[in-house]
């Protein structure tokens, strides 16, 4: 009897907390901010705060309408920098791992642009997060690398300088030069200074058609190199992090911040 009492009451338990559970995230306790703004913490990683705020972070976000729950915007990867804002504010403190819900109707970093009236909630989890000091250490490493590589014999006798990156020239074409308002189809291939490849046309979703000189087509390093190439010419490329992804890395999360890169470039088309 005793023990069937037992059984039955850990059952009780174990079924009581499923429904607080249940209910916790039916109805999350919220804070509020000075704003109005209110978030509630819905699931944690790690116990301890961090010791230092972040300068930098890659987030995981949905933002839909409060009312109506669609989905508004929805950030997979994507790296912030610090910024004047009060969702900033709250999350430069928060560890690695935390997912926050967040009820606003004030324009923040997750929706720049809000129309009178509207109220949002995202849904944020933190997947990456660095400080001022591990930006600037990541800052100090990158100058050490490039200058290390670009001071070597071998490199300076193979690679030329061009607007503030390297050229080596691979293979020459004919004299069909790439131009402002003109199409180019081109193969590329970007990998890490150890090699590691982490964007590749052949390997994805093949050649890469746009019109030369659109924004957001390319990254500056590669579009700066094909203002020097022509029909044919394949091309390597250092390309420094401010060519590149710069200090917020890249959307997907593969370049880190601060990261210098290596583009093998290939203009295998031009249009009319």
């Amino acid at each position: 009897m005793t023990c069937v009492s037992w059984k039955w009451s850990r059952n009780l338990i174990a079924l009581c907390t499923i429904t607080l559970c249940i209910a916790c995230e039916q109805s999350p306790q919220y804070s509020e901010l000075e704003d109005g703004t209110q978030w509630a913490l819905m699931a944690f990683d790690k116990d301890e705060l961090p010791d230092n705020e972040a300068a930098w972070l890659r987030l995981q976000a949905s933002v839909l309408h409060h009312r109506t729950n669609d989905t508004l915007r929805y950030y997979a990867y994507s790296p912030f920098l610090e910024t004047e804002d009060v969702l900033w504010d709250l999350l430069k403190d928060r560890p690695v791992g935390d997912s926050l819900h967040v009820i606003f109707f004030n324009a923040n970093m997750l929706a720049p642009r809000l129309s009178d009236g509207d109220t949002l909630l995202a849904k944020i989890k933190i997947l990456a997060r660095r400080s001022s000091e591990e930006l600037n250490d990541a800052r100090s490493r990158e100058f050490e690398q490039l200058e290390r590589i670009i001071n070597a014999p071998d490199f300076q006798s193979a690679f030329e300088e061009r607007d503030g990156l390297w050229i080596r020239w691979l293979e020459r074409g004919d004299t069909a030069k790439v131009r402002k308002g003109r199409e180019v189809l081109i193969h590329y291939q970007g990998r890490f200074f150890d090699d590691r490849v982490f964007d590749d046309s052949r390997k994805g979703f093949g050649p890469l058609r746009f019109v030369y000189g659109t924004e957001d087509q390319v990254i500056k390093g590669v579009e700066m190199a094909l203002s020097h190439m022509h029909l044919g010419d394949v091309a390597e490329l250092l390309i420094p992090s401010w060519h590149a992804y710069g200090k917020r890395g890249s959307v997907d999360g593969r370049v880190a911040p601060f990261t210098p890169v290596i583009y093998r470039v290939e203009v295998i088309e031009l249009g009319v």
